[in-house]
């Protein structure tokens, strides 16, 4: 068996097992109803290391979280829920306000940036799928100065970086 590949699948267990004591052989774990895939292991193990391999090629960076669970949009609030702003945001006007601010400032933002890239591949709208400038300044600084406004407060659009494109 050296250098084979042994066909088995890591199934959800106590939440102090092992990973070997979850290994199951893919007959028992058939044979088993009740037994279900470790999907965390496999996304952490496999699926994730390879898509890092990938998108190392690409000036992306991509933060994989755990849950689902969405934050307040007020700069600096990381209350977590289901709703835009939390209800602590939205009793208190001036925070409120700003984040309403920082919103449209980032849509503003998103607006230029379409604008840019629409003007570079000279279409009527912005195509980020056929995109063949590889130096291309939107999709290198494109989410980043929207992270930036929103929790840094810098102004890299108003000293005119887009304007340069």
């Amino acid at each position: 068996l050296v250098g084979e590949r042994l066909p088995y699948i890591v199934t959800q267990g106590a939440p102090d097992a092992t990973v070997i004591s979850c290994v199951r052989s893919i007959p028992d774990f058939l044979a088993d109803k009740s037994l279900q895939i470790h999907f965390t292991y496999y996304a952490h193990v496999h699926i994730l290391p390879a898509l890092r391999r990938v998108t190392d090629l690409l000036p992306l960076t991509i933060n994989w979280r755990a849950d689902a669970t969405s934050f307040c949009f007020t700069p600096g609030c990381l209350t977590a829920g289901g709703d835009p702003w939390c209800s602590s945001c939205t009793e208190f006007g001036s925070t409120f306000r700003f984040a309403l601010a920082s919103l449209a400032r980032e849509e503003r933002l998103q607006a230029i940036a379409r604008l840019a890239c629409s003007r570079c591949q000279q279409r009527s709208h912005c195509d980020m799928d056929h995109c063949q400038n590889h130096t291309c300044t939107v999709k290198k600084v494109g989410s980043f100065l929207i992270y930036c406004y929103l929790f840094c407060s810098c102004r890299v659009f108003e000293k005119g970086l887009l304007s340069e494109m």
